[in-house]
């Protein structure tokens, strides 16, 4: 709780960032407010990796950065700058652009139910989505949200989720629905539909009458084995009994 942002995941992960920055990345921090030290190490050379290649791509980020080592805290920092980091994960995560049904839990229409709205992605706006108890949204409840994950267990949780406006993915949106699936696959659906199934042909659905022969077939095998299994067990008997017939006369 105590980095949370009410901006979101996003926002409150790079608060907690920049607050073990601010304590020399110790390892220390992370026992004291329960985090991941690897998890944190990881983070810490995915951001050195990002700066790298942004430096040679010769981005302008300079007054971003600039503005971000002059700064004490982020969530004291102006408006403008979250806002801007926010539309560009609202346009990184587009595919996953949920929106709220309902305002409280359950997707009821009040917060009596104590947060944990409901979210239906616009990429399938049948399935329902709950925002996870972990989130830093779980109690805000924003009205459209981008979300990096999703996890199912007895039920269908968002989590790492960014409270955005619909205005920075409305022209992105209707790529989720008139995708060009072929470029998408780098070849035609028939090559794809032959590459998946290794090259057979589909099977049409078998007969009533197809199923009731392969079971009778199946009986008679079943039978034919039971059969030669009988023969052999009465086969194995006889010679024991004439095996024990000759040990007698010879005694």
């Amino acid at each position: 709780m105590r980095y949370f942002s009410k901006f979101g995941d996003h926002i409150s992960y790079l608060c907690l960032f920049e607050t073990w920055q601010k304590r020399g990345f110790t390892k220390r921090f992370c026992q004291e407010n329960y985090v991941h030290f690897r998890a944190m190490r990881q983070a810490k050379e995915v951001r050195k990796q990002l700066e790298e290649i942004l430096g040679r791509n010769k981005n302008k980020i300079k007054k971003f950065l600039r503005h971000h080592e002059d700064s004490t805290d982020l969530l004291e920092r102006t408006r403008d700058i979250v806002q801007d980091v926010l539309q560009i994960i609202a346009q990184c995560y587009f595919m996953n652009t949920a929106r709220r049904q309902g305002i409280g839990g359950e997707g009821s229409n009040s917060n009596s139910s104590g947060g944990g709205a409901m979210y239906s992605p616009m990429a399938d706006e049948k399935i329902m989505l709950r925002m996870h108890p972990g989130s830093a949204l779980f109690q805000i409840v924003p009205k459209w949200i981008v979300y990096a994950q999703s996890t199912f267990t007895s039920k269908a949780f968002i989590s790492v989720a960014s409270a955005i406006q619909y205005s920075w993915v409305k022209k992105l949106l209707p790529k989720l629905h008139n995708c060009n699936d072929e470029m998408l696959a780098g070849c035609s659906l028939a090559a794809l539909q032959k590459k998946t199934n290794g090259g057979q042909k589909s099977k049409a659905p078998k007969t009533e009458l197809q199923r009731k022969k392969e079971l009778a077939e199946k009986a008679k095998d079943r039978y034919k084995r039971r059969t030669q299994d009988s023969a052999v067990s009465d086969a194995k008997a006889r010679y024991l009994a004439r095996k024990r017939a000759r040990l007698a006369g010879e005694l």
